[in-house]
């Protein structure tokens, strides 16, 4: 990789952490107490959610990597 390359996209991505991680907390600051009571509330839900998702795009790249190998394993014969 061209050092120039590497070199922008580090800055570029340096920059994008500093963003999120430095400058999101301070601008969640007032919203996070809403966030957190809605998450406490409901925290059962969203693990089962988030769970679920987890499972269903796992399964889903299972089957796209299944179905590419046995597409190439057809192709090369």
């Amino acid at each position: 990789m061209p050092l120039k390359k590497f070199l922008l996209g580090n800055t570029l991505a340096t920059g994008l952490w500093l963003g999120l991680f430095g400058l999101g907390p301070l601008f969640i600051r007032n919203e996070l107490t809403p966030i957190l009571s809605f998450y406490h509330h409901h925290q059962h839900l969203f693990w089962l959610v988030t769970t679920s998702l987890i499972i269903i795009t796992l399964v889903a790249l299972s089957t796209v990597m299944k179905r590419r190998r046995d597409q190439t394993d057809t192709d090369c014969q």
